[in-house]
């Protein structure tokens, strides 16, 4: 090499180290127009434009220089490295696997092939890779921190404990370590310690934006509702690119009912997701839009980068179904739960002749009725709770488990990593999650024809099982012998009383603007909601009066015992239901308790499911089309109670003749669909859509 090229280089590497970033490219530049295959050239190009935030082009040089010198361990480090932290780690095992070959002193490299591994889901295999790191240098902070996040992604919480602490120890100011620390307090619900762990971070470094993010989760928790919210708020002002946290600190707009900007936000989440940016959790987005396409797309994009499918286990070899096929039901929410109010009468109801119940049960586990019930009509209950994703899976595959149900998706405590590790030949989403789980290793979802058209097939990643129905219900549901009284909520008997009791977060300002109309048309009117929090109560009470609606006139009720709760449905005349997310298990409890629901239908998942309860009672009178019809008839039946009492009166006798409260009658039919996939699996079939209507 000529003096000129090793004078350029020596001065593009001093101006990198001293921050002069685009002065050093220029100066590389120079270089690589003399000689295009200079290797220091390349690989402090590489370097550079990484530095730069060029990541395509810092790879595409480091790997030119890597075909120069295919073992030169620093080259093979830093495009490991570049790869990794470009969401391609899968494409940076091998350079990592040869900087460990080249290198094995090297704890940096060890560390960085242990990060990658975890990216891949590979977390034994990455545990090793930092032990192999801390054999080299104990004192390695980093590495302890980082097997403290895969221990924690194992379910060895108090081990990841240890390992933060360990690296605290060694620097009390690694941030990254206090954070880290707080995440695993959270998941063991020691919420107040997690917070402190969090503000230990931030004091150290107040623009790490993980901090306040993980801060505003654990703030949520805890219903410190505006701190969470400014927590959120600062972790976007300084990384506006955070992964899915825009749809977070939305969704917790949506649940104080503070609109501001609503219009604009919706706007911007929309625009995101259109362009596959790493914007909203899939749950979060159903309550903003009722655009299928985009919930599919956003859920796609979520899954692919959070939960891809993983390939720590191999995989299930074709074999036949066992003699009695075996289920296995997955949930968090075994417990006093609206998804275990659903489905209990389903798991009582199986023909134990020709199938068998497993219950896998992850998340809370207070020991309260249901989870007892459930725990006893199964016939099998596992706790997999402490157990990694790889390590239930592979319980589930030791068990034989012919179709996996999940009724969790991607709700609070989900485990899609099970699924994406493959638990059984077929996996199945239902129930939990209102919408197509966007995961390539889901095979079926169920839904019913009025919920999921022909026409709107393409908005789900899985094949369709079309039930009467798609919602299981139990008829053993207890309604208290309490009788409440309207003047214990100071409601005038005489009054007309609307209620909606879905989640606060089910609220936009079009549904609310809609139901503030309908009490102005109504002077002798109430509506009763839950109140959630104090902070969207009063947010709601505020734009009452900004609508001209004395915000008395809202009643807000507590969250009670589950029997009382379906008791008080008997103080009200209409249930008003939400869009673009409608009352799912909330629908279905006013109905079995007697009291019509009022729906609007839109186009995707969440905004179809009332629709689809009346529909299976024959109460198509009380599904609207759009928010004018939905006005209208809420008004038509206040000043027409006869009308409103021949359909209550309806509802009564269809509630016990038709099929949705029959859990038997429910049961049949999905196991009709049970046996067409597995004989579609018996005979090589990939699946397919299956009608059982």
């Amino acid at each position: 090499m000529n003096l000129q090229l090793i004078s350029l280089l020596q001065q593009s590497i001093d101006c990198m180290q001293n921050g002069k970033l685009s002065e050093a490219e220029n100066l590389v530049n120079r270089v690589l127009i003399i000689d295009n295959k200079n290797f220091d050239a390349l690989h402090i190009s590489g370097v550079i434009k990484g530095l730069l935030n060029k990541p395509a082009e810092g790879i595409l040089a480091l790997q030119s220089a890597s075909k120069i010198q295919p073992n030169n361990p620093f080259v093979q480090f830093n495009l490991a490295k570049a790869l990794m932290e470009n969401g391609r780690s899968r494409d940076s095992i091998k350079h990592h696997e040869r900087v460990t070959e080249l290198s094995p002193n090297n704890p940096d490299g060890w560390v960085n092939y242990g990060k990658a591994l975890r990216d891949l889901g590979k977390f034994e295999k990455s545990l090793f890779s930092y032990e192999k790191a801390l054999a080299i240098d104990s004192n390695d902070f980093q590495a302890w921190s980082n097997r403290g996040v895969t221990l924690n992604e194992l379910k060895r919480l108090d081990e990841a404990l240890t390992s933060y602490e360990k690296a605290i120890a060694i620097n009390p100011n690694y941030y990254e370590a206090w954070s880290n620390r707080g995440v695993t307090l959270n998941e063991l619900k020691r919420l107040d310690e997690a917070l402190t762990s969090y503000e230990k971070a931030i004091a150290i470094n107040p623009n790490y934006y993980e901090a306040w993010s993980n801060r505003g989760v654990t703030l949520n928790e805890l219903k410190r509702l505006d701190e969470a919210l400014t927590s959120y708020e600062k972790a976007i002002a300084i990384n506006p690119n955070i992964g899915f946290i825009y749809g977070s600190y939305l969704h917790l707009k949506m649940n104080m009912c503070n609109w501001r900007s609503f219009d604009a936000d919706l706007a911007k989440v929309s625009s995101m997701v259109s362009q596959s940016v790493e914007v909203s959790p899939p749950l979060e987005l159903l309550s903003l839009c009722d655009c299928p396409s985009l919930h599919l797309l956003n859920t796609a994009h979520y899954v692919d980068k959070k939960f891809p499918i993983a390939f720590s286990l191999p995989p299930i070899p074709q074999r036949p179904i066992n003699e009695k096929i075996r289920l296995g039901y997955f949930s968090a929410d075994f417990r006093n739960h609206a998804v275990s109010h659903l489905i209990a009468g389903l798991l009582e109801c199986h023909d134990r002749d020709n199938f068998e119940v497993i219950a896998f049960s992850f998340g809370p586990q207070p020991d309260d009725p249901m989870r007892l019930r459930v725990k006893n009509i199964c016939d099998q209950f596992i706790d997999i709770s402490t157990l990694s994703d790889v390590a239930a899976t592979q319980l589930a595959r030791d068990q034989k488990i012919d179709i996996a149900i999940d009724l969790t998706g991607h709700t609070q405590y989900g485990r899609m990593g099970i699924f994406a590790n493959r638990a059984a030949p077929i996996q199945i989403n239902y129930l939990g999650y209102p919408g197509s789980s966007g995961a390539p290793y889901i095979d079926y979802i169920i839904g019913d024809h009025l919920l999921i058209p022909t026409e709107a097939q393409k908005f789900y990643s899985e094949k369709i099982i079309y039930l009467p129905c798609f919602q299981a219900n139990d008829d053993r549901r207890v309604i208290s012998d309490q009788q409440f009284l309207r003047s214990d909520f100071g409601i005038n008997e005489n009054a007309f009383v609307y209620c909606s009791f879905n989640n606060t977060y089910k609220i936009n300002p079009n549904t609310f603007n809609a139901w503030m109309r309908i009490l102005k048309s109504t002077d002798n009117s109430v509506l009763l909601l839950l109140s959630d929090n104090g902070i969207s109560s009063l947010n709601l009470k505020n734009m009452a009066v900004e609508s001209g609606i004395n915000p008395e006139r809202l009643i807000f009720l507590p969250r009670i015992a589950y029997d009382l709760h379906l008791a008080r449905y008997g103080l009200c005349d209409l249930f008003l239901d939400t869009l673009p997310y409608n009352g799912g298990t909330t629908a279905s409890d006013a109905l079995w308790s007697g009291l019509p629901v009022l729906t609007q239908t839109g186009e995707s998942f969440a905004s179809r499911m009332a629709a689809s309860l009346l529909n299976s009672l024959e109460l198509p009178e009380l599904i609207t089309t759009s928010q004018k019809e939905y006005e209208h008839l809420a008004i038509h039946l206040y000043y027409h109670s006869s009308e409103l009492r021949l359909i209550k009166e309806k509802l009564r006798r269809n509630r016990t003749s038709k099929p949705l409260f029959d859990p038997k009658f429910f049961a049949k039919k999905i196991e009709g669909a049970f046996y067409a996939a597995v004989n579609r699996y018996a005979a090589k079939l990939p699946p397919h859509n299956i009608d059982i209507s």
